[in-house]
């Protein structure tokens, strides 16, 4: 009778072990699929930042063009009259 109880004995363990193992990977599984969620979440967020700061740049040097072109036009007009005088 003694060699069926080792049989169960050593059996034992290992399902055990293997259960172990089991809620180990279902956690580890859940823990990934969150931190997959929050991280596309994170690359959308920087997507949405990094294409506002372009439309602002881009704003902000059609300002300056715009800015500037009038007051180009003025001193070359100014360089044309003054050289004419």
């Amino acid at each position: 009778m003694s060699a069926p109880a080792r049989v169960i004995h050593r059996s034992v363990p290992r399902s055990c072990s293997q259960a172990a193992r089991a809620g180990r990977n279902a956690e580890l599984a859940q823990t990934n699929a969150s931190f997959d969620a929050k991280k596309a979440l994170l690359q959308d967020k920087l997507s949405h930042a990094q294409r506002t700061l372009q439309e602002k740049e881009s704003d902000h040097k059609q300002r300056q063009v715009e800015e500037v072109a009038p007051a180009l036009k003025t001193s070359s007009a100014c360089s044309r009259t003054a050289g004419a005088g």
